[in-house]
């Protein structure tokens, strides 16, 4: 894996692709958002391959619920999630629409249910965005599988182990590889 700037917007790899979306902050909905991504991975599944990687910020924000914590000192979760394929094919573009205050077309954005991925950890802004992007780098070249479906807690568990050990690497803590190594 290289090592990440933080400033990375795209990745093209045999998987796919992936495109850091563009957040504006005087959306009330995008409040929480520290990074977002567009992932499009055509393997993934055979009815769908685009999905929405969000880095979030958690806690109250006015108009939206409250945070729902699985541990009181969590302070980020990133989502993965599968874009509605009725609605796509989606861009950076298109997707401004479920965004922009004011738009008469606004609408919600529309994903499907469960979410594929949810991760909770206690961090910065800063590695919550690193995150982001060691993860779409990842899913574009098959190291991250965005689906889950065919085996939903082993898929699961692999991006827990792999957002465990990057954000290890990301505060330059020591770590192991899975086995030892």
């Amino acid at each position: 894996m290289p090592n990440f700037t933080g400033e990375e917007t795209v990745f093209t790899g045999e998987y796919g692709s992936a495109e850091k979306l563009t957040v504006n902050p005087a959306d009330k909905n995008s409040a929480a958002t520290v990074a977002c991504w567009l992932l499009t991975h055509p393997q993934a599944h055979s009815s769908w391959s685009q999905y929405m990687l969000v880095g979030l910020r958690l806690g109250d924000y006015p108009d939206m619920p409250p945070a729902i914590l699985q541990s009181p000192k969590n302070t980020h979760e990133i989502m993965v999630f599968v874009l509605n394929p009725e609605e796509g094919p989606y861009t950076s573009e298109n997707l401004l629409k479920y965004s922009t205050p004011g738009d008469p077309e606004e609408g919600e954005l529309p994903i499907l249910s469960p979410i594929n991925i949810f991760w909770q950890f206690k961090g910065t802004d800063d590695e919550c965005n690193k995150l982001t992007i060691a993860a779409s780098w990842g899913v574009v070249f098959g190291i991250l599988w965005p689906e889950t479906g065919a085996a939903p807690q082993k898929i699961r568990d692999n991006w827990a182990k792999t957002f465990e050990l990057t954000l290890r690497h990301l505060r330059g803590e020591p770590h192991l590889m899975p086995g030892g190594n």
